[in-house]
C-alpha cells in the first residue's frame, strides 16, 4: 500500500540526519580537540589527577577509533548510528565516559591479552625491520643501476658531441669501458 512506502522513506530519512562525513567531522572535533588541551592542561600540571583520567581517555578513544571503521561497516544502517556515535564519543569526552568503558572493558580485555600483544608486536617491528631493510636495499640497488645508465648515456652523448663528424661513434659499457 500508498502508506507503507510513504513511512517507509520517511523512516530511512529521518534514521541519517548528520551522515557518515558530517558524523566523523563532529567526532574528530568532539574527541581530538577538547580532550587534547584538556591533556595539554594536565601535563602542565604535573603528576595530577588530570593525567591518569587523560589516559585513560586516550586509551578508550584509541579502541574506539580502532573498532570504529568496523562498526561503520555493519552498523550504518542502524537508525541515528551517526548520531549515538557523536553522542558517545562527546559523553566519553565531557562526561567522563572513558573510565566507565575502560575500567569496565578495556582493561580487563588489554590485561587479558597483554602478552599476546606484546608478542604480536615484538613480531610486528621485526617484520617490519626486515622488509624496511629489504627494499631499502632494493630501492639502493635501482638508484645504482640508475645512475650507471645515466653515466654511460651521459658519456655517449658526451662522446657523440665531441668526436669529429668522419669518426665512428663511440659506445661506453656499464663499467666504463669505451668501443668503437
Amino acid at each position: 500500500p500508498k502508506h507503507c512506502t510513504s513511512k517507509t522513506s520517511d523512516f530511512f530519512s529521518a534514521r541519517m540526519v548528520l551522515g557518515a562525513f558530517l558524523s566523523k567531522i563532529i567526532t574528530c572535533i568532539l574527541g581530538f580537540v577538547y580532550p587534547g588541551y584538556a591533556s595539554f592542561k594536565a601535563l602542565k600540571a604535573e603528576n595530577g589527577p588530570d593525567q591518569s583520567s587523560w589516559l585513560t581517555y586516550w586509551t578508550t578513544f584509541a579502541m574506539f577509533n580502532v573498532c570504529e571503521p568496523w562498526a561503520d561497516l555493519f552498523m550504518f544502517w542502524f537508525p541515528f548510528y551517526y548520531e549515538i556515535k557523536v553522542l558517545l564519543v562527546f559523553w566519553m569526552a565531557h562526561f567522563r565516559g572513558a573510565s566507565l568503558i575502560y575500567h569496565n572493558y578495556v582493561h580487563p580485555y588489554l590485561h587479558a591479552n597483554e602478552h599476546r600483544i606484546d608478542q604480536a608486536l615484538v613480531q610486528a617491528q621485526q617484520e617490519a625491520s626486515t622488509k624496511i631493510r629489504f627494499y631499502a636495499t632494493q630501492g639502493v640497488q635501482q638508484v645504482q643501476r640508475a645512475a650507471a645508465t645515466l653515466m654511460t648515456k651521459s658519456h655517449e652523448l658526451l662522446a657523440e658531441q665531441t668526436r669529429p663528424r668522419d669518426q665512428p661513434p663511440i659506445s661506453y659499457d656499464v663499467h666504463g669501458a669505451s668501443h668503437g
